[in-house]
């Protein structure tokens, strides 16, 4: 057991957290969890699917072996929350948890990888926590963000049908390759895009639009065509199973 103690640790560890706020995600105190990571208790399988919900790796905390895709997200949170001075969805979450996450608002409609969905509303009863350290690290301010989930097969394997995705909506540039969502004609979409020539200010001049599924072919835009694309924020983030 003083190995799963051990694994337990570095992944609260990597997930910033406390041993009482980690332990709290869960429902239990910090002595609970002081023993789980010293090895003199083992936890139950309650406890572990709440920190999987919590963005830990349970595969690796079982077996030593990692998961490819860890969730980088804390709890679900199923009431609508108030918002503090900056922005942020708070009232939700315990205050002490409010200093280390941060609430991203799930969207009612979905985006569309595959034919095209109308833009989504914000569904204001449904939210998911993440830390405030990773958004620091990965450079997403929390109050420009939201969570939509994705339809289709075309960005298949990286974003498979009925995924959550985290779009980053300070992120409306395409400056390099990069898995965006976007709005043309009306319909919304999550695909790859590719900028292939640069104009004198900097901007691409013409782009690839890829889906990841090579059954579904590429899109050029060049020129005036561009303008048919209003950039809505970069895919940051794949929350699979939510």
């Amino acid at each position: 057991m003083g190995q799963v103690g051990d694994r337990l640790r570095e992944e609260r560890d990597r997930l910033d957290l406390s041993q009482a706020d980690f332990a709290a995600l869960a429902g239990q105190g910090r002595s609970s969890q002081i023993r789980y990571e010293a090895g003199e208790r083992a936890p139950d399988t309650d406890y572990l699917a709440k920190i999987a919900e919590a963005g830990a790796d349970i595969v690796y905390i079982l077996t030593g072996q990692r998961d490819p895709n860890p969730m980088p997200a804390a709890a679900r949170v199923s009431a609508a929350p108030a918002r503090d001075d900056e922005g942020d969805a708070t009232d939700a979450l315990p205050p002490r948890l409010a200093e280390d996450f941060a609430l991203i608002p799930r969207f009612r409609v979905n985006l569309s990888a595959g034919p095209g969905l109308v833009p989504a509303e914000e569904d204001g009863g449904d939210h998911l926590a993440f830390s405030r350290a990773w958004l620091r690290r990965t450079g997403i301010d929390p109050r420009r963000a939201g969570l939509v989930r994705v339809q289709g097969d075309s960005m298949q394997p990286a974003i498979p049908d009925g995924a959550l995705v985290l779009v980053d909506m300070g992120a409306t540039a395409v400056r390099a390759e990069g898995v965006f969502a976007f709005s043309r004609d009306g319909d919304a979409f999550v695909k790859r895009i590719v900028p292939v020539n640069k104009a004198r200010d900097g901007r691409p001049s013409s782009v690839v639009i890829l889906s990841d599924n090579p059954l579904h072919p590429p899109d050029v835009l060049v020129g005036e065509d561009l303008n048919s694309i209003r950039i809505v924020g970069q895919v940051r983030c794949v929350i699979f199973d939510l």
